[in-house]
């Protein structure tokens, strides 16, 4: 038994009567559509062996679906059953193709008889005469098997079938497109486009394409084909649809970089040269310059155009040409320091980088040239620059000095050789040490703070004292900062400059306004007590104007006291100068015959001090006279005096010694105070106070009954032995 399948089209009444009576009376297999674009829907998803439709309906009427199916070639039977009367309609529908024309009556049960009865036979005429064709399905195979969207539009713009690939690319179901118009499916519009060429293609009856974009940024490039019928009239329009969107944009793409290239290559300050290669990498003829190289160079783009590469060259420089032609050969790509010729002569040094590409299959190469006029003439600036760094770096006190982040010295300039008082270290000594090794003990602890501090950034100076090679100290004033290799810092950088001179001056300096002081005392108190004494004898001598001989004792009291004020007076002379002159090296074997000689008294004095200097107070002369005076005046018998110089316990100790009657224990410290002794009492006080200003010391170390022994302690760094010449 044959089974049928029947698609029932109609959106109005008796429609579940009719499907009943199908099924049960004919056996037919029944599906229904409510509108025309289910109906098509249906039509493209299976196969059907009669179609029973309405005219009245949604959308696409039922003479519109039967044109779309016909348009197609598919003979399947196609029934009207519909209540819409009248002549003109009847005949239309038997025009577009239609196999029967039914119209519903009142009593729908002889009619739905009918109905049954036409649809047997005429599915069994067309079997007898026409073997079934799936065209449907062998339609639906073909579209879904193309990679680009495909759709079938009818006349009147309604989409009859549409392949897979369309469906995802509008992004909605079948059921959403089949039966509606192109126009509102794809742009959402109740008309047709304006841009559609529907119309263009009804005119010349051939396909047409164009470029269409979407608002969601994708270019599609759509092509219209008639469909006509084997009359040659036109039943529709395949419209074949392919996503060039990549396309566009490789195009787009490649007009904006060649806008960029344009834009760069015009705009760029640096000269551009594109030239054709001849072969073994000869440059050739000029194909294209930029306005830079117009500029620069003084010739016009035809100018150019017309010249060889090689003719900007400076003559110069052609026995260099052969060599760097091979090697520009060798890497492809090469840059290089030149000279070219402006129009004008000028010779303009430039920076050359070289790249070799093909262009149209042909070998070429593009010249970037920047003119290093202003990079020579800063090099040659900044060499003459380094050159004066190097002459104030080489000449300079201040010792310039680098170390690595581990505190040994990369670089020490040569001003350590000449540091006041002479280090006895070349530069090449030092570098690759560490720079606490030349750092007196006592002063290392803190300096290492210090650079740890000068690493993170801190400024500060510092101040310590520096060893000589020697074994001496030199007091040096330090001031650094970190270097930094982007963000890292690598070492330290500074300088340091010799202040053991401004140092002993400072501390002298404060010494003599503690001995102002002291003067002060002295005026106002030593002789304001001899004012008084004075006047006291002034009015024995007034009251006793009777007594002759204690008038006179009361002169002679006076005479001594004013003798008493000008040795004080005299003193005050003597250490008010003291401190006023700053400190200098004194040579001590020439002190002793300048100022012990003359007081001596012809006394033998052994000098055994030879090249020895101190830095002293210029008033040291007066020590050594001092201490001569007080041998010849308190030392009782005394055959001579011996003056020696010994070094212990890291310092300098100038020896004075006679062999008189010496200094009691009870008075070895009195004797340095003040007022202590005959006459002022100022001598060895003084001595005490012109030593004491650069931090000399003295004491007083002999044996009583065997002679006077004078110590001068000299702190290391305050003497030194010069040589004989």
């Amino acid at each position: 038994m044959v089974h049928i399948r029947v698609l029932y089209i109609d959106d109005q009444g008796l429609v579940d009567e009719v499907v009943q009576c199908l099924s049960d009376t004919g056996g037919f297999h029944v599906d229904v559509s409510l509108s025309s674009a289910d109906a098509l829907l249906k039509l493209q998803e299976s196969r059907y062996d009669a179609i029973i439709s309405e005219h009245v309906l949604p959308d696409t009427d039922g003479i519109g679906i039967l044109k779309n199916i016909r348009s197609l070639g598919d003979p399947v039977p196609f029934i009207f059953f519909t209540a819409t009367d009248g002549q003109d309609t009847v005949i239309e529908a038997l025009n577009a193709g239609a196999d029967f024309y039914l119209r519903k009556e009142a009593d729908s049960l002889t009619q739905l008889g009918c109905l049954v009865d036409t649809v047997h036979r005429l599915v069994a005429e067309k079997m007898a005469c026409c073997p079934p064709v799936p065209l449907q399905s062998e339609l639906r195979m073909i579209l879904d098997s193309s990679d680009d969207p495909m759709l079938f539009i009818g006349l009147d713009h309604t989409i009859i079938w549409a392949n897979k690939v369309f469906f995802e690319l509008i992004g909605v179901s079948p059921s959403d497109v089949i039966g509606r118009h192109c126009h509102d499916v794809v742009w959402g519009r109740d008309a047709p486009c304006a841009q559609c060429r529907i119309p263009k293609v009804i005119a010349s009856g051939k396909s047409v394409s164009s470029e269409v974009y979407r608002p969601d940024g994708r270019y599609f490039w759509v092509t219209t084909y008639p469909v006509t019928s084997g009359e040659g009239d036109c039943i529709g329009y395949i419209k074949k649809v392919t996503d060039i969107t990549e396309i566009k944009r490789s195009q787009v793409a490649v007009q904006q970089e060649k806008e960029k290239y344009n834009l760069l290559f015009q705009s760029a300050n640096d000269m551009f040269y594109l030239y054709v290669l001849l072969p073994g990498g000869v440059p050739g003829r000029i194909l294209d310059v930029n306005a830079a190289a117009c500029r620069r160079m003084g010739y016009s783009r035809e100018e150019f155009l017309r010249m060889l590469v090689t003719d900007i060259d400076d003559p110069g420089m052609d026995h260099y040409q052969g060599t760097l032609i091979s090697e520009i050969g060798e890497m492809g790509h090469f840059i290089f320091e030149w000279q070219h010729v402006t129009k004008t002569g000028e010779h303009v040094p430039v920076e050359v980088s070289v790249n070799f590409f093909e262009l149209d299959g042909a070998p070429v190469a593009l010249s970037v040239v920047r003119d290093i006029t202003e990079r020579k003439e800063a090099e040659h600036a900044l060499q003459m620059r380094e050159r004066e760094y190097r002459d104030l770096v080489d000449n300079i006190n201040e010792v310039i000095f680098r170390t690595d982040v581990g505190g040994y010295f990369t670089y020490i300039s040569p001003a350590i050789a000449k540091m006041v008082g002479g280090c006895g270290y070349a530069p090449s000594e030092l570098i690759g040490t560490h720079f606490m090794d030349y750092i007196y003990p006592a002063d290392r602890s803190q300096l290492q703070k210090h650079f740890l501090e000068r690493l993170s950034g801190i400024k500060k100076r510092s101040t310590f004292r520096l060893l000589t090679k020697a074994g001496n100290e030199r007091w040096v004033l330090e001031s650094s900062r970190p270097i930094r290799e982007g963000n890292e810092v690598v070492g330290l950088q500074g300088m340091f400059l010799d202040i053991t001179h401004f140092r002993l001056m400072g501390a002298a300096l404060k010494k003599a306004n503690k001995k102002l002081n002291i003067l002060s005392s002295i005026t106002r108190h030593d002789i304001l007590n001899q004012v008084t004494a004075m006047n006291l004898y002034l009015e024995l001598i007034e009251t006793d104007s009777k007594n002759p001989q204690r008038q006179r004792e009361s002169f002679e009291a006076a005479l001594e006291i004013m003798a008493n004020v000008e040795r004080i007076i005299t003193f005050t002379r003597m250490y008010e100068n003291l401190g006023v002159n700053e400190p200098e090296w004194q040579d001590i074997a020439a002190i002793v015959e300048r100022e012990m000689v003359p007081v001596s008294g012809g006394l033998l004095i052994r000098n055994e001090i030879h090249r020895l200097e101190v830095y002293a107070d210029c008033m040291l002369g007066k020590v050594f006279s001092n201490l001569m005076g007080n041998t010849v005046m308190h030392g009782g018998v005394v055959h001579g005096v011996t003056v020696s110089f010994e070094e212990r316990a890291g310092e300098g100790r100038i020896i004075v010694a006679d062999d008189g009657v010496g200094i009691a224990v009870d008075m070895k410290e009195e004797i340095f105070s003040k007022g202590v002794g005959e006459n002022t009492g100022f001598g060895l006080f003084l001595s005490r106070e012109i030593l004491d200003l650069t931090g000399i010391s003295i004491q007083e170390t002999g044996v009583p009954d065997l002679g006077a022994r004078f110590e001068i302690l000299i702190p290391w760094g305050n003497y030194r032995f010069v040589s004989s010449v």
